[in-house]
């Protein structure tokens, strides 16, 4: 359809919408036009009357014609999206439509169309004259510069300079956006040249008294994809600086958000990975920033140069900044970029400092690059710095004992900066770890004596996991480090702090590998320490013999712990002689007073010291775990021992456990005799045991009234033997049992 018609046939339709049935929607060539919304003549569901989208699609010359009658008399069309919708043959008609003054237009929408300088100079003044309204405004890809991908290269100011004028004059405009649009004289794809007057005009405009008095309304700014250049960034960066109502600057690749960078004091880009152009405009504008207590650089990415652009800015404000906050953490800074970046905030009353994984020693993850101690020690100078030193510092993921080769000179720096008197440090994360043995033993005992000297440690994790220090020193009651990964190097300085803990009542170490130094160094501060123990939690530890085990218990007793809960699930307590990796008790050790061959002793001396415990006069062990204890196949004479030791012990008039686990103890079904008649040689306090599946009542199987439900169907045949043996022959009391079992 020609121009004409098009022209032609808009009028029909108005003259029909206003005198009789209101058509739809209308095909010309190819896009169906909702009538309704074009024309505006009354309210629409959802507000549908107040914008229009072409939805991308390529419109014909006549679409647009008739597009553009439609809309010079609409008054109620605010939002109008006309992106890619190939408009650069009838901008003119378009333009003409909104300088009717008829739409209420607060948004423009017109990116990739095509338009060249003279479309846009024609557009901005048709929304001088039709749009006073217009607060968002959107020209991307758009080669208004005069330079189009795979095309011409005849770039022109004379569309910037006209809107900048515009917004100049006080438009109301709020977000103009004009990503790719050869602002700098190089279109997407590289044709043409680099310019700067395009980015000096909009500096010109941003940067003049004007904007510093608010008189531009501007706030949100794209020019993403103009491929500035670092000293147009400076500039421009400058130029901002005396701007008072610009918030958002897309210059390359990040919201970069102006006043917060010129006067907040939160720098937060987290997980933002900026270039070099954006770190320039920023440092420009950092420079002004004098409020500036928080910076957040960390990520991912590493961004080493970008970085130091930032840190040379900082250190051009001569000591004037006060950071208190600095995060870079993951950034690979190496050791040049830390310590540029440290030097230059050196006056800065740091407090918090995260250099996480920043290879601050100049050792990566692979190679045998030298350790160099700079950047540490400039780290300990902040520790003890005179008035305003570190309170939480964060350097996990820096390879400071080396990789394939060992060095020890980190740990003696932190040791010495920690037994400082003006130490303040109240969370330390130091991850010496490597990818061979890991910290050494006597390195992780000198921190430990270390960490002991700074009272206001509250938070500790020398290689993965964390030491609670306010739980491990004298005063506190509960240490729970259930689950947290302890090693034995954790173990050990755990162990060395808990050498001066004399109130602790309640221990957790449960599913920690510590392995049997760890469990040793426990026991050795144990004995020293002397705590009232009433909890002991300590399931898999990582251990193969019981000997670690019987130490242990060796140092509670001779502390005189009035231990009521003994949980050591998953640890062996009987171990042939082959597998045990032997120790000798410590000296003083009144061992047991079970009998039996050496041999046999020194297998169940573990098992022995605790069923010694359960009966000894005045004990108040009343939870014992024991399950999952039997880690390897004994002998049979040795295990029938063991099960001997064991139900001798339950039975007897001392022992005032209630709760019992002895599953994969190792009981079959002719074993079980022996415990039942155990419990039955005398009245048993105990109340819950665990033997195979069930958790059996033991004192309630006595009741003769009443009716008792318990087990299940996963019962098996050494719970119902148990069962039947505590019933007795009573079958009146039997008949009291309601169970269920998968098998008898």
């Amino acid at each position: 359809m020609r121009t004409a018609e098009a022209a032609a046939l808009a009028l029909a339709v108005k003259a029909c919408s206003a005198h009789g049935p209101m058509v739809q929607t209308l095909v010309l060539e190819g896009s169906s036009l909702p009538v309704p919304q074009l024309l505006g003549l009354r309210e629409l569901s959802q507000g549908l009357h107040k914008r229009f989208s072409s939805e991308c699609s390529k419109l014909h010359g006549s679409e647009v014609t008739l597009i553009a009658q439609l809309l010079s008399e609409n008054t109620s069309l605010e939002l109008l999206d006309l992106n890619s919708s190939g408009l650069s043959g009838g901008l003119s008609e378009i333009a003409s439509a909104i300088a009717a003054r008829a739409m209420p237009l607060t948004a423009l929408h017109l990116g990739e169309n095509g338009l060249s300088a003279a479309h846009t100079i024609e557009l901005v003044h048709a929304l001088r004259t039709g749009a006073p309204q217009l607060t968002d405004l959107d020209l991307s890809g758009n080669p208004l510069c005069g330079v189009e991908e795979g095309g011409k290269d005849e770039y022109s100011t004379e569309a910037i300079e006209t809107l900048c004028s515009w917004i100049a004059d006080g438009a109301a405009l709020l977000s103009l956006s004009l990503v790719d649009v050869a602002l700098c004289g190089l279109a997407r794809d590289g044709n043409g040249s680099y310019q700067s007057r395009g980015i000096a005009v909009l500096n010109e405009t941003l940067s003049s008294g004007r904007a510093a008095q608010k008189h531009i309304s501007l706030k949100s700014l794209n020019i993403s994809g103009c491929k500035i250049r670092e000293d147009d960034a400076h500039h421009l960066g400058k130029g901002l600086s005396r701007n008072r109502t610009l918030e958002k600057l897309v210059l390359d690749k990040t919201p970069l958000m102006v006043q917060q960078l010129l006067r907040g004091e939160r720098l937060s880009l987290h997980s933002v990975d900026f270039s070099e152009v954006d770190a320039t405009l920023m440092a420009q504008l950092l420079q002004q920033d004098l409020a500036l207590t928080c910076i957040d650089l960390g990520g991912a990415k590493p961004l080493p140069k970008e970085i130091k652009v930032l840190s040379d800015a900082f250190a051009r404000l001569h000591g004037r900044a006060s950071v208190r906050e600095l995060s870079v953490s993951g950034r690979c800074l190496g050791l040049e970029g830390s310590a540029s970046l440290l030097d230059a905030l050196k006056d800065c009353p740091l407090e918090v400092l995260d250099l996480t994984g920043n290879e601050i020693c100049g050792i990566k993850a692979t190679g045998t690059d030298p350790f160099n101690p700079f950047v540490l020690k400039m780290v300990c100078a902040l520790i003890i710095k005179e008035g305003c030193a570190l309170r939480r510092l964060r350097l996990k993921g820096n390879h400071m004992i080396g990789n394939d080769v060992y060095t020890s000179e980190a740990v003696f720096l932190f040791s010495e900066a920690l037994r400082s008197p003006r130490c303040r440090l109240e969370e330390l994360q130091l991850g010496l770890v490597n990818k061979s043995s890991g910290l050494r033993e006597e390195d992780g005992m000198v921190l430990g004596t270390a960490v002991q000297a700074c009272a206001s440690l509250i938070k500790l994790s020398v290689t993965r996991a964390e030491l609670p220090m306010t739980e491990l020193l004298h005063g506190s009651i509960s240490l729970d480090l259930e689950g947290k990964g302890l090693g034995r190097t954790e173990m050990g300085i755990a162990a060395q702090i808990l050498r001066s803990n004399g109130t602790l009542r309640t221990l957790k170490l449960t599913d920690n590998c510590m392995g049997p130094h760890g469990l040793l160094a426990l026991a050795d501060a144990v004995r020293h320490a002397r705590p009232p123990l009433e909890e002991v939690f300590m399931g898999n530890l990582g251990i193969s013999s019981c000997e670690e085990i019987y130490v242990f218990l060796r140092a509670l007793r001779e502390g005189g712990a009035p231990l009521r809960v003994l949980d050591i699930h998953g640890n062996p307590l009987c171990v042939a002689e082959g597998g045990a990796t032997a120790s000798a008790p410590p000296p003083g050790s009144s061992g047991t007073q079970h009998g039996g061959a050496p041999d046999e002793q020194r297998c169940l001396r573990a098992l022995a010291e605790v069923c010694d415990w359960i009966t000894s006069p005045g004990n108040q062990l009343s939870v014992l775990n024991l399950r999952e204890v039997m880690k390897e196949e004994l002998p049979a004479e040795i295990h029938q021992a063991a099960l001997t030791m064991l139900c001798a012990a339950v039975g007897h008039e001392h022992c005032v456990l209630r709760e019992l686990n002895v599953h994969g103890f190792g009981f079959k079904p002719a074993s079980v005799t022996l415990l039942a008649e155990a419990l039955l040689r005398c009245p048993t306090p105990l109340e819950t045991l665990v033997l195979a599946r069930w958790a059996v009542p033991v004192r309630r199987l006595g009741v003769e009234a009443g009716r008792l439900t318990f087990g299940g169907a996963n019962g098996c045949q050494e719970d119902v033997v148990l069962v039947s043996h505590l019933l007795g022959s009573d079958m009146r009391r039997a008949s009291l049992l309601s169970h269920s079992t998968g098998r008898s």
